[in-house]
């Protein structure tokens, strides 16, 4: 037998002094305050009470292993009224399934580094979010990166099972699995009113750097034996044929595939208070730190013009430590013309940003960065292990930073990950955020 759900819609809760306080997922019987009122009892004409009936199955629990008594609903969400918008945000790169390979990975157990044990421990750490956010009757939006297309069928099932929209967006190759990023927001706690998916170096206003046109040389230009060249030399570059230019850090930062995720959300049990909430996963280019400014402009632009007046919240792996750009660009809006990062001009066209400041949700909260959210070694192409902070939840002005997730000390650290505790090689973040 279905169990069969209530969802409780109350309005003129003021004039009435009804307050909701808790819904049961298995019993018809919805508790208020101050007055205890039963469904089946005579309920006042002003509270306007309207109740809706949802049925649903008593199958078993997600892959993760857990229960349905975990799963959070339309019909189990609590309709609290509140004045100030309020949102858990949590960001996580879950280090994509194809990409915890032994031979790079190489301190690492073969056990931890194995897709079909990693993903139930990343389920759990992802389940302890949902639990936490129950306790503390908290609304929380996940933001994942390194997100493959393997393990994005499992995510859309645990989501879904939990009340929540996974919205996707999928750029990688076949080598790292498909990746992208994906967004969870809880469809009972927030009125899901716009989704921007775009891959930023389309969206670039003023466009790239166009080399001026120039006629092709035909075949004989192009590899005729010159008076001063080798008849050897000639002959090997018509066999090598016509060979690309270096990519600068314009090409370089034109041709990546890497997209945005734009939520705009509108809090149910708020009025007239949409904000926006973003998720990106930035360009690995440590060696040219120029495109990783180039992209910075790019999603910070992005979600601010989204956003316009409106708060919004700007979550990822941004593979950029504290005082170094872009992580000290996006704080500030401001790169030197003098810094080496500082994109150079090409063709005429000069890089300038018109990206506002932003704030750090851990620096508000705890004056420092985290000491590190992410530990890895790649034994492939690194003699040394790298940890440091590349994980950042940057926000606007409007928001207050009501605690941050704790994370573990660097001299605490032993090893690096992924390990039987942390499936991933990065640390999950999340800070609890309400609109001044």
């Amino acid at each position: 037998m279905q169990n069969r759900r209530i969802f409780i819609c109350l309005t003129h809760l003021a004039a009435s002094g009804f307050r909701p306080t808790f819904v049961s997922a298995f019993s018809p019987t919805l508790t208020l305050t101050p007055t205890s009122i039963a469904l089946n009892s005579n309920l006042p004409i002003q509270a306007k009470i309207r109740t809706r009936l949802f049925s649903t199955g008593t199958g078993t629990g997600s892959g993760s292993g857990a229960s349905n008594n975990s799963i959070m609903s339309p019909a189990t969400a609590t309709t609290t009224q509140s004045t100030k918008p309020s949102v858990r945000v949590v960001s996580y790169n879950i280090l994509s399934s194809e990409l915890a390979e032994p031979d790079y990975h190489t301190l690492c157990k073969p056990e931890d580094l194995d897709a079909s044990i990693r993903l139930p421990r990343i389920l759990g750490k992802l389940q302890s979010e949902l639990d936490r956010a129950q306790e503390n009757d908290e609304k929380v939006v996940f933001c994942l990166q390194e997100v493959s297309h393997e393990w994005a069928t499992a995510l859309h099932v645990f989501f879904a099972e939990r009340g929540y929209h996974f919205i996707t967006a999928l750029y990688g190759r076949k080598f790292n699995g498909f990746m992208g990023i994906g967004t969870a927001i809880p469809t009972a706690s927030f009125e899901l009113q716009t989704v921007d998916i775009v891959k930023l170096a389309d969206e670039r206003k003023g466009g790239w750097p166009r080399a001026p046109r120039e006629p092709e040389p035909g075949i004989l230009q192009r590899y005729v034996v010159s008076p001063i060249m080798n008849p050897v030399t000639a002959a090997y570059q018509y066999l090598r044929g016509p060979q690309r230019k270096q990519d600068d850090a314009w090409d370089y930062s034109k041709y990546r595939h890497n997209q945005f995720i734009g939520c705009k959300l509108q809090s149910r049990d708020c009025v007239d208070s949409p904000f926006w909430i973003g998720n990106y996963h930035m360009p690995c280019a440590f060696r040219t730190p120029s495109v990783m400014n180039i992209h910075a402009d790019l999603v910070g632009n992005r979600i601010q013009h989204l956003a316009g007046d409106a708060p919004y919240i700007l979550a990822g792996d941004f593979n950029a430590q504290p005082g170094q750009n872009p992580y000290e660009f996006l704080r500030t809006g401001v790169v030197d013309e003098s810094d080496e990062t500082y994109p150079p001009e090409k063709y005429g066209m000069k890089w300038e940003s018109s990206m506002k400041s932003m704030r750090s949700a851990y620096f508000e909260m705890n004056k420092e960065e985290p000491e590190y959210t992410n530990a890895s070694h790649n034994g492939a192409m690194n003699s040394e292990s790298f940890i440091g902070t590349l994980d950042y939840i940057f926000l606007s002005q409007q928001w207050n930073v009501n605690n941050v997730l704790a994370l573990p000390k660097r001299k605490d650290l032993v090893g690096v990950y992924p390990n039987a505790n942390e499936p991933s090689d990065h640390l999950m973040i999340a800070a609890s955020l309400e609109l001044q």
